[in-house]
């Protein structure tokens, strides 16, 4: 890749998630924050959409605060859709319900 940027990067990670390649999505992601690079909001879906399709819970859900906390990314449906497919897919469906509940949107 000529033109390292978070622009190419998010297009990288978005593309590979879209064709659920989920372990390479999350290699990409944690190779552009290694890079020092700003992922925004896309790059977020992501990667939470990755965490979704390989199972991985516990690590969809610290991208998710670190989205708010760290990142200060400005939440979208997106995202909270992303995170209640995460963890109704887990069976974990009381947390995806109580999640629902703490949406700042009507559903």
């Amino acid at each position: 890749m000529h033109i390292k940027d978070e622009v190419s990067w998010t297009a990288l990670v978005s593309g590979y998630a879209q064709f659920g390649k989920a372990n390479q999505t999350i290699d990409l992601f944690e190779r552009m924050l290694d890079n020092d690079l700003k992922p925004d909001g896309v790059t977020f879906i992501g990667v939470l959409s990755a965490y979704s399709r390989a199972g991985l819970v516990e690590k969809g859900l610290k991208y998710f605060q670190s989205m708010i906390k760290e990142h200060v990314i400005v939440l979208i449906h997106d995202h909270f859709t992303c995170m209640i497919d995460l963890l109704s897919c887990a069976g974990r469906l009381q947390e995806a319900k109580e999640f629902i509940g703490r949406m700042p949107f009507s559903t």
